[in-house]
């Protein structure tokens, strides 16, 4: 079966950098919105002789690469936040402003992390999710890593709010400050947060379903079969949501970024223009075809894969329902990375 399903080249699976992305098994948490703790959290790197020494490196790397904590001195604050307090006219002096944005600001940021990161201790301890029974942790060995960064972030929050507290303004400059901080300052976190969160959940999820399956399993067999369905299904719908967000190129006359590397030596300015909107339209339009016959042909091999389990009778009634939710969380999981566009 495999030998018969020939796909087209990956060169047209992803949109170089413009795609919504490939999604992927098992570091698609830590690819995402805490990219500094890609090395801290990662359940497939953990050294299983001396988890507390592998800890105690992952905090000084933590230490490292998370400069955002231990840049709380300058009063830094986004751009978007900054132009709105310049609009503001008020009695407080202009440095003071930006002083107290930046505490509501960096209050803010940690109020989100300390939240985030608590989830990520329910994972760790297996208590994410009440409706299922016999959860299973999803990192091992990293409850102290957690807690120390949890301590940190109250440890902030905690300062952050003393000085907030010693702040002396009025009531309607106090909201107006708070206003603009969620607005034009905390927004983006806000967000990170949420598409993180779902993420996280979503992975989650999965992993309880991967264990559930795997204690379902009596033959590799079965093992190997599942793995496939899921692999295909996986590529499958890749494939739809890339021609979701090719069809939206094509509907706003964008097409990808690496198309502009295209050259035309030796054309004047004006031929090479309309040379390179030709290219671009034909590329697009060829793309296009790729991603429908790609999809055709995964169907066509997700179809054989399902056949092939109901013939040989193979599977029982648990493993494809298994299969069905996890397949339908990789839906949700796809769905949320359009909706962020990640």
């Amino acid at each position: 079966m495999e030998e018969n399903s020939k796909l087209f080249s990956n060169q047209f699976d992803v949109i170089d950098g413009d795609s919504y992305g490939i999604m992927t098994h098992d570091d698609e948490l830590e690819d995402d919105y805490f990219t500094q703790y890609r090395n801290d959290i990662n359940e497939h790197e953990i050294i299983q002789d001396d988890p507390q020494e592998h800890l105690s490196q992952r905090l000084s790397q933590l230490s490292m690469t998370n400069k955002n904590d231990d840049d709380d001195d300058d009063d830094s604050i986004p751009k978007y936040l900054q132009d709105e307090l310049d609009k503001l006219t008020c009695t407080i002096d202009r440095k003071d402003l930006r002083h107290i944005a930046y505490i509501l600001y960096e209050l803010g940021r940690y109020k989100h992390l300390h939240d985030l990161w608590s989830l990520y201790l329910q994972a760790g301890l297996g208590q994410l999710l009440k409706s299922i029974q016999h959860e299973q942790p999803y990192w091992a060995y990293q409850e102290t890593f957690i807690h120390q960064q949890l301590n940190d972030y109250k440890i902030k929050l905690d300062y952050y709010q003393k000085e907030y507290d010693s702040c002396k303004m009025d009531s309607y400059i106090q909201d107006v400050i708070e206003k603009l901080v969620n607005e034009y300052g905390l927004i983006e976190i806000h967000m990170d947060c949420q598409y993180t969160t779902a993420l996280l959940y979503n992975k989650y999820h999965d992993h309880q379903l991967q264990v559930q399956y795997q204690k379902q399993t009596s033959t590799q067999y079965q093992i190997d079969v599942g793995k496939q369905i899921l692999e295909t299904n996986i590529q499958l719908l890749t494939m739809k949501h890339e021609l979701i967000y090719h069809r939206l190129q094509l509907l706003y006359d964008q097409p990808p970024r690496s198309y502009d590397k295209l050259e035309f030596h030796l054309l004047p300015i004006d031929l090479y223009e309309k040379l390179l909107q030709q290219t671009k339209t034909k590329l697009m339009a060829l793309r296009l075809l790729c991603l429908q016959t790609n999809i055709y042909q995964y169907e066509t091999k997700l179809k054989l894969q399902k056949n092939e389990i109901i013939v040989g009778k193979t599977m029982n009634e648990i493993l494809f329902r298994l299969i069905d939710q996890r397949i339908e969380l990789m839906h949700k999981q796809m769905k949320l990375k359009l909706d962020f566009h990640t």
